[in-house]
């Protein structure tokens, strides 16, 4: 059976690749005997009769999903793929190789560089079936194959306008055939050159990180210490088999700790992000007045219901200077109800101000919100004690004091504890000193793919789709073409603010508000993430590392349906928690409070989704006054397909040595009949103590015993066990 092999073909529309790629097709498969198939997303554009009349955004979602699965189940086939589409942004080419990568395929691409005047010739000759304009804009937006990376460099680069179809696909085709032959013939040597495209990937994005570090924090000294930080982080990239996205990450973390040791402050301009949590009414809006310099979207309770109400029910947004810093406030709702908006803010701040009323001391949302805090892995918290005006001295002692067994055994036991009456703005001046004391100015993710979740969408007349949000990755600049996931919109930047002033570019650590072109507000919601095109994919199972928590009040049981949140998004999931057995995922029951195990997470809907995100675990249909807080999970892994197993577990004992060597088990099935059947099957068995592994050979006598053939000699009474696997449906 062949290998399989994807050819990626790049270029414009109408620059002929659709003519080649079937043509080459032909060839490869009557010269040179590969069963080969062109896939093209045009042909599930053709499916919807309306397509050729009107561009259907909203299915643009279905038709690239629909060409990414075909390709990998062509490939699972063992079928030679062309991917017969214009490919034209890295990106998009970067998740085809992940796809080849997934199925065990090599690939290839080929740049199909026609000229744009012969492009638009040629679309006119056809009728003009796709716009000028259209063709005009995405030559100007190509990425030409093989500037950044090595693995994007083209086997081939041809131009259909000055060469014969018949010469042009000979030539294509006979290329193509070579490399798979090669591929085939010397699989060390392509493990090693596949080695060596995967560390030069590495070593370009992490240099850049490197100097993204070093232009605000670097010196000379420090200088030696990140390079020797980035090349460990390399070598112990490669050995894990981390992608980019964690490789840089990685380095970026370990970065702000070398920083922090070394007590390196940056000195220019930044954004700090800074959370208001706390039980309802306790004052967080009204603090967040008494700092605000800024009001931004949505900031101090400027919705109609959280007025009426006279509570928040919303993240509002507003910002202050201090010293050469902007510290955006998130201000987060208090009411039990409301949770999913504090998981949520909780996902894009530095550090948190935890508001606790002196009239009535710490109450169940401030433990909740306390819970939310360390399982997020905030590391700064300040705790504010309002309304000191409406209490005596020795009360607010005794308030103090339950503040401080509150934050016992947990991150923040020595926390700065401040007094402020926000009513009156008291104490204020205090709790801005405390805020600089405490800041640690982060490392954020300054290269990579953009990532930036959509905390507010709107419509404003005149001007058009407004998105706000904190960057979380990258940059993001005016002009730029950004795609918002998971409805695979694909839009672009017009302008770009940070609290009102208008700015070219703006990276991560900066809240911004952008207009977008061609997207509507109402297609838009929260925790949507604008990205670069094709950087992440969306999903919904997930493999996670999950700890539940101590104070849960219950196990964590398979099939538990759970909120899965994840950045801004909260969705109902079901939750299959495993351990691992010879490669199989193997069905747990329970996971009691307090203990870590792998999981599947089977979501109601897909979300944009990373290896290494976190996943916060919440039971919104409990009672408020019980611990909702199930656990937190880090993803490991985004599989295609679910594949678990049940395990039924039968247990015995080694009996005796026979005179043949093998050895006599009892005790693990009730009858002969049952003996026999497992002995047909040749089925194996695992002994406890000594590891030793065991094959069934026959039955033994009339009450259920076996014989069986060990690989190491067993320690004779231990337990031995028996597995039987059955595997469960995700659903």
């Amino acid at each position: 059976m062949q290998k399989p092999f994807l050819l990626i073909l790049c270029g414009i529309p109408s620059s002929g690749k659709s003519t080649l790629a079937r043509g080459v097709a032909s060839r490869l498969e009557k010269e040179y005997g590969f069963f080969t198939v062109a896939v093209t997303s045009d042909a599930f554009r053709h499916m919807v009769p309306t397509y050729s009349r009107i561009f259907e955004p909203e299915l643009e979602h279905f038709v690239r999903e629909a060409t990414y699965r075909t390709v990998e189940e062509a490939l699972r086939r063992k079928l030679l793929v062309i991917s017969d589409d214009v490919n034209y942004y890295r990106s998009i080419r970067r998740q085809l190789k992940r796809i080849a990568e997934r199925a065990g395929a090599s690939f290839a691409i080929v740049y199909v560089d026609t000229p744009l005047e012969v492009a638009l010739r040629w679309n006119g000759e056809r009728g003009e079936p796709v716009p000028n304009t259209v063709i005009e804009e995405m030559h100007h937006k190509l990425d030409r194959p093989g500037e950044k990376y090595m693995w994007d460099t083209p086997l081939l680069t041809v131009d259909p306008s000055r060469s014969k179809l018949e010469e042009l696909t000979q030539l294509v085709a006979s290329k193509v055939a070579q490399k798979v032959r090669e591929e085939e013939d010397a699989p060390a040597e392509k493990r090693l050159t596949k080695l060596q495209s995967i560390r030069m990937d590495l070593d370009r994005e992490t240099r850049q990180a490197m100097g993204e570090v070093m232009k605000r924090y670097g010196n000379l000294d420090l200088a030696r210490e990140i390079s020797d930080l980035r090349k460990k982080t390399i070598d112990e990239a490669v050995k894990r088999g981390l992608s980019v996205v964690e490789t840089t990450g990685l380095f970026y973390e370990r970065a702000e700790l070398i920083l922090k040791s070394n007590k390196r402050k940056f000195e220019g301009e930044t954004m700090l992000h800074v959370g208001l949590f706390g039980h309802v009414d306790h004052g967080k809006t009204q603090l967040a007045r008494c700092l605000t310099d800024i009001p931004s979207t949505a900031g101090l309770d400027k919705h109609p219901q959280a007025q009426e109400r006279g509570m928040s029910i919303d993240m509002g947004f507003s910002a202050f200077n201090l010293g050469k810093h902007v510290v955006t406030l998130v201000d987060l709702p208090g009411h039990h109800s409301l949770i999913r908006h504090v998981v949520a803010g909780a996902n894009i701040i530095d550090q948190g101000i935890l508001v606790v009323a002196a009239n009535e001391g710490p109450k169940v949302q401030t433990l909740e919100h306390l819970q939310i805090l360390t399982s997020l892995g905030i590391e700064r918290l300040i705790v504010a004690i309002n309304k000191i005006d409406l209490i005596e001295d020795k009360e607010l002692d005794q308030i103090r004091e339950k503040v401080e067994n509150l934050l016992k055994k947990t991150p923040f036991e020595n926390s700065p504890i401040v007094l402020i009456s926000a009513i009156k703005c008291e104490g204020i001046q205090e709790l801005k000193e405390t805020l600089v004391e405490s800041l640690s100015l982060p490392v954020r993710h300054w290269s990579g793919s953009l990532k930036i979740p959509i905390s507010h969408s709107f419509h404003i007349s005149g001007i058009g789709t407004v998105v706000t949000g904190t960057i979380l990755r990258g940059k993001v600049r005016v002009g730029d073409s950004v795609e918002i996931l998971p409805h695979r919109k694909e839009c672009r930047v017009r302008s770009i603010q940070i609290f009102g002033k208008d700015v070219k570019e703006a990276s991560a650590g900066d809240r911004v508000g952008m207009t977008l072109l061609k997207v509507r507000s109402k297609d838009l919601s929260r925790g949507d993430i604008v990205v670069t095109p094709g950087a992440m994919g969306v999903r919904d199972l997930l493999d996670v590392e999950v700890e539940v928590m101590t104070r849960y009040g219950g196990s964590l049981r398979q099939r538990d349906t759970v909120h899965i949140n994840i950045g801004l998004k909260t969705v109902l999931g079901q939750i299959y928690p495993y351990t691992t057995h010879q490669s199989m995922k193997i069905l747990r029951k329970s996971v009691s409070p307090g203990s870590r195990c792998m999981a599947l997470i089977n979501m109601q809907q897909a979300l944009p989704v990373e290896v290494g995100d976190k996943v916060l675990l919440v039971k919104l249909d409990l009672p408020h006054e019980r611990s909702r807080i199930v656990g937190v999970a880090k993803i490991a892994a985004l599989p295609r397909q679910p594949e678990i197993y049940a395990a039924k577990i039968k247990k015995g004992i080694v009996q005796k040595k026979t005179h043949d060597g093998l050895y006599v088990v009892s005790g693990l099935f009730k009858t002969k009949e049952a003996a026999q059947h497992v002995a047909e099957k040749r089925r194996k068995l695992f002994a406890a103590e000594s590891k030793a592994k065991a094959t069934v050979v026959r039955n033994h006598g009339d009450e259920g015993d076996v014989i069986a053939s060990f690989e190491t000699s067993p320690i004779l009474s231990e337990d031995v066990y028996y597995y039987r696997l059955r595997r469960v449906k995700v659903d």
